[in-house]
């Protein structure tokens, strides 16, 4: 009886060894960070952020603490302290997450991404209403930077976020009247700019009626004008629309909006329309372009003209 009772004790006492000497799995401990991105980097969209720490062994484990998170650019997105990403405009941005190890080390990783938004629907006319095409031009900035300036960036990205409407002008080199307006938009530029218009100037001719103007020409002859240069400069020789036949160079011209000098616009950038139309066809045609009262007020309907309005005949030698 007492044989029996000391091998149930033993093999009890067995049991208890063996689960005391079981083995402790040993704490994750990451060596490296990957940050994955869920979602499109698109205005007004938001993106969540998963961050995964890689250990030696290859073992992958999602983290959620001791992390922080930052944004290259708040004004094209920020980050808030989860991981989730808000976008608010176009352009390039990278989002650095950083893991505080208990032992003190950090690991980093980060996203590299382009955030961007849809351009608006449009077909390839232009007038009052209509959403102007993404169209581009090799330009000149005032001071003479060449750069490209494109629609798609000023309707998408924070470097245009300043810009909410842009002031086309449609001139030649051989118009006396057009000469008379950019010197008259260049003594306004900076009342204009600082109500968030952007003057583009578009020379369709040279000195010589018909010959179709570069940008390098459009700068120079703007320049001999009058300075400052009221704002960006291009040629109709080079505007271009990807996907147009020859790609879209001489667009203005064949378009046939363009029927006199100089025709005046105004875009709405937030939505890409033409808000106040002075063509041929327009319901501004053979007024002036109260420009300024535009700039100040684009949510407005301008589709209407009144009577006495600023910047209408009479009212503004040489607008």
């Amino acid at each position: 009886m007492k044989a029996r009772i000391g091998l149930g004790a033993l093999a009890v006492l067995t049991m208890v060894m063996g689960f005391g000497c079981a083995e402790v799995e040993e704490p994750f401990r990451p060596t490296s960070l990957r940050l994955v991105a869920h979602g499109e980097f698109l205005r007004d969209e938001v993106v969540l952020l998963e961050a995964i720490g890689v250990d030696d062994s290859g073992k992958e484990v999602t983290l959620e603490e001791n992390l922080t998170f930052t944004s290259s650019d708040e004004a094209v997105a920020t980050v808030d302290e989860d991981g989730v990403v808000t976008v608010h405009a176009g352009g390039p941005v990278t989002i650095t997450a950083t893991y505080a190890a208990p032992s003190g080390e950090t690991l980093e990783a980060f996203v590299e991404a382009r955030a961007t938004c849809i351009y608006p629907e449009y077909d390839l006319t232009l007038g009052h209403g209509k959403v102007v095409p993404p169209l581009f031009w090799p330009a000149r900035r005032p001071n003479g930077e060449a750069f490209i300036f494109r629609l798609e960036d000023v309707h998408c990205d924070a470097e245009w976020q300043w810009v909410k409407t842009i002031h086309f002008v449609f001139s030649a080199g051989w118009c006396g009247p057009c000469s008379d307006y950019a010197r008259y938009l260049s003594g306004i530029s900076a009342q204009l700019r600082r109500e968030g218009m952007q003057v583009v100037t578009i020379e369709l001719d040279t000195l010589i009626p018909g010959t179709p103007a570069s940008t390098e020409f459009a700068y120079n002859h703007l320049k001999n004008l009058a300075e400052p240069i009221a704002g960006i400069a291009a040629g109709d020789l080079q505007t271009y629309l990807e996907g147009a036949p020859d790609n879209g160079n001489n667009f203005l011209r064949k378009s046939g909006f363009v029927q006199y000098f100089p025709t005046k616009s105004v875009v709405r950038t937030r939505d890409m329309r033409m808000i106040a139309d002075a063509s041929a066809t327009g319901p501004w045609a053979n007024l002036n372009l109260p420009v300024l009262e535009i700039a100040k007020n684009p949510d407005a309907d301008w589709s209407k003209p009144t009577p006495g309005a600023p910047g209408q005949p009479g009212e503004r030698p040489g607008d």
